[in-house]
């Protein structure tokens, strides 16, 4: 990503302020920031529009296999001859072919009745899977960067029908960051001179969850940043302000996309910066957009 900064330096967390949504105050060890080039309400260019969604849970939900709804597309891979064929991604996270398939079971003709499927890297989190077979479109739940599907397990009318393709669909995880200076490339404050004021963790996936890890800035000037960020989950927007920048420093708020649950340093290479604000006023408020799970319908 680009455009935030972070110092690995810091620890202290205060509560953040939802308009809507519900706060959660946690501990985390660091701080985090993004990678890429999104969209958002800032400097930036933020809602974007991408894939369709289903309702539904574990019956089969009809011909068309979508992610459901209040969840974004990885990726989907179609099955043929046995393998699994990456067939596209979404500009969430920009994840790719990131994921292995092993086939665990088959029908007498080599068609795929059951997988195991793992994050390449361990990074990206799957909340439903969605998989089509003969029979229509099944979905479990995962919450994880791996799991399995068997169809035998889901397809009671039989004889059971053979997987055709798979959505790999996750939670809309974001990262907001505060910070001082130029973003850093990769976006680790620790290893760059930006500095960082406050960041915010969160995912806009009911129920919607926000972290607030924060920092006095570890010596970094003071430039009288709100202790809390406002979050508005339903106008999918965080904005914070700030009344001391004295000297004029360029000060920047980003959002950024992230892969799942923070998982330290790791984790920035895979992070998509989706919008940005910048000021150098002596005091304002930045504004930014978060994603949310409409952005990717």
């Amino acid at each position: 990503m680009s455009d935030e900064n972070q110092d690995s330096r810091f620890s202290r967390r205060s509560v953040i302020h939802t308009v809507s949504g519900i706060a959660v105050t946690s501990s985390i060890s660091g701080v985090v920031s993004g990678r890429a080039n999104k969209n958002g309400r800032g400097n930036g260019n933020g809602r974007k529009g991408k894939q369709g969604d289903n309702n539904g849970g574990g019956p089969p939900t009809g011909s068309k296999n979508t992610c459901p709804k209040g969840t974004a597309l990885l990726a989907k891979y179609e099955v043929e001859g046995g393998e699994f064929r990456f067939e596209e991604g979404s500009d969430f996270l920009e994840a790719g072919d990131s994921f292995d398939f092993t086939v665990t079971e088959t029908k007498e003709d080599k068609e795929v009745l059951a997988f195991d499927f793992t994050s390449i890297d361990d990074v990206y989190d799957v909340h439903t899977i969605s998989v089509k077979t003969g029979a229509g479109v099944f979905r479990k739940s995962i919450d994880d960067y791996e799991g399995s599907f068997d169809a035998q397990e889901h397809d009671g009318e039989g004889p059971v029908q053979a997987v055709s393709n798979v959505l790999l669909c996750s939670k809309v995880f974001w990262q907001a960051d505060l910070g001082i200076g130029d973003v850093p490339e990769p976006p680790n404050y620790s290893a760059a001179d930006a500095k960082l004021v406050r960041a915010a963790l969160g995912n806009s996936t009911s129920p919607t969850k926000a972290e607030n890890p924060t920092g006095d800035g570890g010596g970094s000037p003071d430039i009288g940043a709100d202790e809390e960020f406002d979050i508005d989950f339903d106008a999918g927007t965080i904005e914070i302000g700030f009344t001391g920048n004295t000297d004029s420093q360029k000060i920047h708020l980003a959002s950024f996309e992230r892969p799942g649950p923070f998982k330290g340093e790791r984790e920035f290479q895979y992070q998509d910066l989706f919008d940005t604000a910048v000021s150098t006023s002596t005091e304002d408020t930045l504004s930014v957009d978060i994603p949310t799970p409409e952005d990717y319908e």
